[in-house]
């Protein structure tokens, strides 16, 4: 449930950060590039499982690529990007999914690859983190100033993201 729930405030976090923007990324494409965001993830649970005690449970995210990577030779980001691929899910896709922690600077939808970015950590900062520690509040700003977004971009989108989320799943059927 937890991952869902990350994936799903991503995607609305995402879409947010898109309409502010005013570039042609549509918040549809930003919404679908959350919501998928960490795909990997999902294929990768299987084989990590018996390797769950050696991740960190409070570490960055960095800490946590890096164990996926010193664990099965690449991460969550990599192998989800493989299969977008294998699926044949448009490029826009395959690229946030596989530079949504790093390298979004080089993207061809940088945008795009930004705003998953940006919204993945601010999910994470509510604490929505779906596996990573939380990021305290300098730590987001930076970053995300990085990518060209405003502490007040940020602060209304992590204020506004759990109301959004409760709405969502109340849509859906579901609780938090």
């Amino acid at each position: 449930g937890q991952m869902w729930h990350h994936a799903l405030g991503t995607a609305l976090g995402a879409s947010h950060l898109a309409n502010l923007t005013g570039c042609r990324m549509t918040s549809e494409r930003a919404f679908t590039a959350g919501l998928v965001h960490d795909i990997g993830k999902l294929i990768l649970n299987r084989p990590l499982r018996e390797h769950l005690e050696q991740l960190p449970v409070d570490g960055s995210m960095e800490e946590l690529l890096a164990a996926e990577t010193a664990i099965l030779g690449f991460n969550h980001a990599e192998a989800g990007a493989r299969l977008g691929e294998e699926w044949n899910f448009p490029a826009y896709l395959v690229e946030t999914i596989a530079r949504h922690h790093h390298g979004w600077q080089e993207a061809e939808e940088v945008a795009l690859v930004k705003a998953v970015a940006a919204a993945n950590l601010v999910t994470s900062h509510v604490g929505l983190g779906g596996g990573s520690g939380d990021l305290d509040s300098d730590d987001l700003r930076i970053a995300c100033e990085a990518m060209g977004y405003s502490a007040d971009d940020l602060e209304t989108l992590a204020g506004k993201l759990p109301g959004d989320l409760g709405s969502l799943l109340s849509v859906l059927g579901e609780s938090r």
